[in-house]
């Protein structure tokens, strides 16, 4: 049974939460009122009835709160002075959190924080007061006595929530990053029952707390319950759930979301960015610049805006387009450096070698340490064929990353082409010394296939499987990695081995098993096979553009082209600009030597999304070749080989052209530089190589 003490403080809670939802609207009134001193007169009658009406009703109630609370609490006469300064005296307080609410109102915080305090005093043991009390300090900018009040508060009443809430807000306003504190948020509020029992902004400032913990999960559940309350929320607090909704794969909630920011505000430059950021990663760079391009035409004078169009235009291959609004951008702003970036990686994909490195040495020059930059220069020296500049520039970078001790993705990524270019350059053993740090540090898809790439070529099974062996114990559900076994099984001559291990490959599981065993068939060279498994895939997923694809290049790799030619079609009636499927099936119809007038035209058709593609050109090249368009032929062929130096396929189509054209000695010339590469190659076609060998042989005879 709770004694004297413990009822007091209950009426004072009382009161003071009386108080709150009723006095405060009270003092306003009157405060409006008496502001209004000589001016009284001016103030609209009906209003100054209408608050002095509201001001003594009120009154009248808090003053029925006020005298059921005192009641039986007051002060004996005969304790006199004494009794009135000590604590316990709750009267006193209520007097001073009155006096504190009506000061604060008017402006007077020093005053009034004089007024919370001694009315702290009086009653040390409410916890509605310490609460309030810690609202106020919040205001003032005072975070470390508000969370002490706080604090107090949430231990003289555990059970109330409130004192939890708040502290949790309170700290997450403080966190600015900090961990420790976003921690302490959550745990209170979770003792506060923030998500059934918070209010909105307790909600949102919870789910801030989470994110800065990378707790997304969390976040986008604090966020659901927010938006599922039905109440206004303010935009950025529906950005930041966006957000969360994408990090956790809720990207229709996402995208929703967005819209609905663009529809309450049409220039919600923010939520069109990350609108057309979500569509450009998707790959729908039409829908994306519908979000980016009538914003940038709102605000041409906004130059990060113009530059993040011409990067979504270089991404939707709209070279001459992009070329033409960031080299614009440049023009009002030379030092612009987003717009620099993005125009010398443009030039780089376009094949404008030169001017990407113009660019790129610039930028270096402002910011020597930029690694990322640096990536992009040695990237550009090396699809220009620069290869002992190239070289120096990857083992520099290199150098310099570790040297700060870098060990992440860039620095595998340098590892990497720094290996491919010694690889490329027929130093197979240099590029497996670079590659071995790597693979037994962290064997990244890249490496280890550029290692055991190597290993093919060079015969050396068994330390392939070693090197898979050790990979697989570190990651033993990886897929590519027994599609990688069976493969060198395969090669060592153990079949029966290789087979066992493809089937485990659930023909009938989901979609990435399926695509692994098409690829398994693939590196076995087992088109037929792999053919078959293409179709039954593509009976599964017929909206899968991937293993219609597939099915075509299997086919006609297995000699089947009425099949080839009828999955490939089979694409373009759903999308009849998919560049791959117009380059593949044409060139098909030139080294069959039919169809070519319509081969050229889809070749042309997939260029024009792509027109520094080394794969595209050497296809219209050789449709040229066969039409004995031999001019047009040498021009396509020629940038072939300069985009991709490294593609037999292509050093042997450029000597058949110069054979053709009666330029002998270029053409064997061509023909050995073929077959040299063709030794190193990943995909080699033995059948393609003999008749290779056969023209070095007898070049007369072409």
């Amino acid at each position: 049974m709770p004694g004297k003490d413990d009822e007091s403080t209950l009426v004072f809670s009382r009161f003071v939460r009386s108080f709150l939802e009723i006095a405060h609207p009270t003092i306003a009134a009157f405060s409006r009122i008496l502001r209004t001193g000589p001016n009284f007169a001016r103030v609209e009658s009906s209003e100054v009835s209408f608050s002095l009406r509201f001001a003594s009703v009120s009154l009248s109630v808090v003053a029925f709160v006020f005298v059921s609370g005192c009641a039986a609490n007051s002060p004996k006469p005969k304790d006199g002075l004494k009794n009135s300064l000590r604590p316990g005296n709750r009267p006193a307080a209520m007097y001073e959190f009155l006096r504190a609410r009506s000061l604060e109102e008017e402006g007077e915080l020093r005053e009034a924080k004089s007024a919370y305090e001694r009315a702290i005093v009086f009653d040390p043991d409410s916890s509605d007061l310490r609460l309030e009390f810690a609202r106020f300090l919040r205001n003032l900018g005072y975070g470390d006595e508000s969370l002490k009040q706080a604090e107090v508060a949430a231990a003289l009443d555990p059970s109330d929530g409130r004192a939890f809430r708040f502290l949790g807000e309170t700290r997450t306003l403080g966190a600015k990053g900090d961990e420790a504190l976003a921690v302490r948020s959550v745990k209170d509020f979770e003792k506060g029952k923030v998500l059934t029992e918070g209010r909105d902004s307790e909600i949102a400032f919870y789910a801030d707390a989470l994110l800065t913990l990378g707790n997304f999960e969390g976040a986008a559940e604090a966020y659901g319950v927010l938006l599922g309350l039905g109440n206004p929320v303010p935009p950025e607090v529906r950005l930041k759930a966006a957000g969360a909704f994408l990090r956790v794969g809720r990207e229709e909630d996402g995208v929703a979301i967005y819209r609905g920011l663009l529809k309450d505000n049409p220039g919600d430059s923010r939520a069109a960015f990350e609108l057309a950021g979500i569509f450009e990663q998707q790959g729908n760079y039409e829908e994306a610049l519908s979000f980016l391009r009538p914003l940038s035409d709102q605000r041409p004078e906004n130059l990060v805006l113009r530059a993040q169009v011409g990067y979504v235009l270089l991404r939707f291959r709209k070279f001459d387009e992009a070329f033409k609004l960031l080299e614009a951008v440049l023009e009002t702003d030379p030092r612009n450096r987003p717009a620099r970036e993005y125009l010398a990686n443009g030039y780089a994909t376009f094949g404008r070698f030169d001017d990407a490195e113009r660019l790129f040495d610039e930028l270096l020059a402002d910011t020597p340490k930029d690694r990322e930059v640096g990536y992009q220069r040695a990237l550009n020296l090396s699809a220009a064929g620069k290869t002992d500049r190239a070289r120096l520039v990857w083992a520099g970078l290199r150098a310099d990353l570790e040297k700060e001790k870098a060990s992440g993705d860039l620095w595998r990524a340098v590892v990497f082409q720094q290996a491919l270019l010694e690889w490329n350059r027929g130093r197979g053993e240099d590029a497996l010394e670079l590659l071995r740090p790597v693979i037994e540090r962290s064997p990244g898809a890249g490496a280890l296939n550029l290692a055991l790439e190597i290993l093919r070529v060079r015969k050396q099974t068994a330390a392939a499987l070693e090197i898979i062996d050790r990979a697989r114990a570190l990651d033993p559900g990886s897929v590519d990695l027994r599609i990688r076994q069976a493969q060198f099984l395969w090669l060592a001559g153990r079949r029966d081995a290789a087979e066992s291990l493809a089937c485990e490959l659930d023909r009938f599981g989901s979609r990435g098993d399926l695509l692994a065993e098409i690829e398994l068939w693939q590196r076995l060279q087992l088109h037929a096979r792999a053919a078959l498994v293409s179709e039954e895939a593509a009976g599964r997923f017929p909206d899968d553009l991937d293993f219609l694809f597939r099915l075509g290049s299997n086919s006609e790799r297995a000699g089947d082209h009425r099949r080839a030619e009828q999955a490939f079609r089979k694409i373009l009636a759903k999308s009849p600009d998919h560049g791959p499927t117009l380059n593949y099936l044409g060139y098909m119809f030139a080294d069959a030597n039919e169809k070519l007038h319509e081969a050229e035209e889809m070749i042309l058709r997939a260029i024009s999304r792509d027109p520094a593609n080394a794969a595209y050109l050497d296809s219209l090249g050789w449709v040229r070749y066969r039409l004995k368009k031999y001019e047009l032929a040498k021009k396509d062929l020629f940038r072939a080989a300069e985009l991709a130096p490294e593609d037999w396929n292509i050093q042997e189509h450029v000597g058949d052209l110069l054979n053709a054209m009666g330029r002998k000695a270029d053409a064997i010339e061509a023909w050995r530089r073929a077959l040299a590469l063709s030794a190193e190659s990943p995909d080699p076609d033995d059948s393609k190589i003999e008749v290779l060998r056969a023209k070095l042989a007898s070049p007369d005879r072409r």
